[in-house]
């Protein structure tokens, strides 16, 4: 979906809020995020990204301190360490839910404007 609106592979750091899945693939504690974000907010500042694209609920709140369901937050921008952060679908859900692809290609394009 990046290539499709001109970003190339290398041009992009990945890397999940949470670099292990907890067991039996249940949504994490809070407990379990609270540890892992300071070392995610160590990575932005090095990394220093021109953006972020957050993929699903976790990152918006837990890096962009927003509040709210998916629907309230995706296609919104919120900032992570001075960072513009910009939230949309997980792929899981994009996987269970091809509706929502519509809505994600929207916050893609969003995000290739804000690149310019």
């Amino acid at each position: 979906m990046l290539a499709a609106i001109g970003i190339a592979d290398d041009a992009v750091a990945l890397a999940n809020l949470l670099p292990w899945r907890p067991p039996g693939n249940r949504p994490p504690t809070d407990a379990e995020v609270e540890a892992i974000v300071p070392f995610a907010r160590r990575a932005i500042q090095l990394i220093r990204p021109r953006i972020i694209l957050a993929f699903g609920t976790l990152p918006a709140v837990w890096l962009g301190n927003a509040t709210g369901t998916m629907a309230a937050l995706r296609g919104k921008w919120h900032q992570a360490e001075g960072v513009p952060m910009l939230t949309t679908f997980h792929p899981e859900t994009l996987l269970k839910s091809p509706a929502s692809k519509r809505l994600a290609w929207l916050d893609l394009l969003a995000l290739k404007e804000k690149l310019g």
